[in-house]
């Protein structure tokens, strides 16, 4: 798995918005874009990405069982997000924008329930080259875990640079 530092271009989106707790992630995730499939999604070219707010990458890398507890009961302020064109009319929802901006990316090739191992390459990679994140992270769905196997899914993490 490569990382890069490379910049991500400026994009609209519409997006659902919770605080969710991570043994509720999938649940949430699944009426999010179920819903924001109906109500929004008529360009073919649509990306469908997860915005996580107010990450504490230290947490996120501590050991033990007792991290690992805290961990599934951690609330994640979250947003599920699909992207839309700029001459978009979406009246049902806010349209917001992610602005370009430098960042840490990898492909995480597998089920996402092993993105955690992929966040620690990209934590320890910033570590060792004293690289400071900022407290969100974007994760870009490249395929539809509904045809393809856990194993096969593949998914853009980006961690912007502070």
């Amino acid at each position: 798995m490569d990382i890069e530092r490379k910049a991500f271009t400026d994009l609209n989106y519409v997006a659902i918005e919770s605080n969710v707790n991570t043994l509720a992630l999938m649940c949430f995730f699944k009426k999010a874009y179920s819903k924001l499939q109906k109500d929004v999604v008529a360009d073919s070219n649509a990306q469908f990405f997860s915005k996580y707010s107010n990450v504490n990458w230290n947490k996120c890398c501590e050991k033990g069982i007792i991290a690992f507890i805290k961990m599934l009961f951690h609330k994640w302020n979250i947003e599920a997000c699909v992207s839309i064109r700029a001459d978009s009319n979406i009246n049902r929802y806010q349209v917001k924008q992610l602005v370009a901006a430098d960042s840490l990316q990898t492909k995480h090739i597998g089920s996402y329930c092993k993105l955690g191992d992929t966040y620690k390459k990209i934590i320890k990679y910033a570590q060792e080259n004293n690289i400071q994140l900022a407290d969100s992270s974007l994760e870009f769905y490249l395929n539809n875990p509904e045809h393809v196997k856990s194993e096969q899914l593949e998914t853009l993490v980006i961690v912007p640079i502070k």
